[in-house]
């Protein structure tokens, strides 16, 4: 089979013009930036000189859209809520204040990371009352800031530091037969 010249041009024609549409929708197919913050909820900012808004104003916004997020970040902590907080600090051009934002999530983040690494440790003590486990446990425990849950998981952990006291208890005394 033998392609004529023809052909060769067209297909080399073909492939300038899908590079040549492909490098202008790159360079200027997206000019507002669009932030997806919720399921149900996409906000979009305008850009454009158009606006009647200052930038103070927008960055105003932005500061209360961020805030707001993040308040409902730690209401309810999911990868969802965080997602839309992280997108909608990001967006702040106000450094300190963004620093602010970001301070708070992190805190959360790592408040709910030390929550999930003592119920893991806790979870640990419980199926295995060793002192060793124990110790793990409370360790993971004081690192919590937020009291109920540190009172929720000492309690129990309270369970387990009986059983071995109990255990340990049956093995010095002894028995009379």
């Amino acid at each position: 089979m033998k392609t004529s010249k023809n052909e060769l041009v067209y297909l080399i024609l073909s492939i300038i013009v899908i590079a040549f549409a492909g490098f202008i929708y790159i360079a200027f197919g997206r000019t507002n930036p669009v932030a997806n913050l919720d399921n149900n909820q996409t906000t979009q900012i305008e850009t454009s000189t158009e606006t009647t808004t200052t930038e103070d104003n927008q960055e105003d916004e932005l500061i209360a859209i961020a805030q707001e997020k993040t308040t409902a970040y730690q209401q309810n902590p999911t990868d969802e809520t965080r997602n839309a907080a992280q997108i909608a600090i990001d967006m702040i051009n106000d450094d300190t204040k963004k620093q602010e934002l970001q301070t708070s999530i992190d805190a959360i983040t790592s408040e709910l990371t030390n929550q999930a690494n003592a119920e893991t440790a806790l979870a640990n003590a419980e199926a295995y009352q060793v002192q060793a486990n124990v110790d793990l446990a409370q360790n993971a425990i004081n690192t919590l800031t937020d009291a109920t849950k540190k009172a929720e998981l000492q309690a129990r952990l309270d369970v387990v530091i009986a059983n071995i006291n109990a255990y340990n208890q049956s093995l010095v005394t002894p028995t009379v037969e």
